[in-house]
């Protein structure tokens, strides 16, 4: 999957292995690709190995949901993650397949 970045965001829903409802992780390439995390309202890095391009006033990315914390349970899931002027909004939702054909 080469370098990534990781997004800790609420959940959408509870893990469907032990119910947990707390935060995910999703890994994306976007930004400065270095194995950063981010959270909601926080701004992107660039300047290195970057993906995509700085300073869009919307740009929607893929991200990748690692497996539950809690219990190890991988849902394989994708979310399209939402940043608007390189700031993780809290716009983000599962991915429809018509996203991950537009947004590969």
């Amino acid at each position: 999957m080469g370098a990534y970045n990781m997004a800790v965001v609420p959940r959408l829903h509870g893990c469907p292995g032990c119910g947990d409802e707390g935060t995910m992780a999703l890994q994306f390439h976007f930004g400065h690709t270095f194995q950063d995390t981010y959270r909601i309202g926080e701004r992107l890095k660039w300047g290195g190995n970057d993906k995509g391009t700085p300073g869009q006033e919307r740009a929607e990315v893929i991200g990748y949901q690692e497996a539950c914390g809690g219990c190890g349970l991988d849902e394989d899931r994708e979310y399209v993650l939402v940043f608007e002027h390189d700031v993780l909004t809290g716009g983000y939702r599962y991915a429809l397949p018509e996203d991950l054909l537009r947004l590969a």
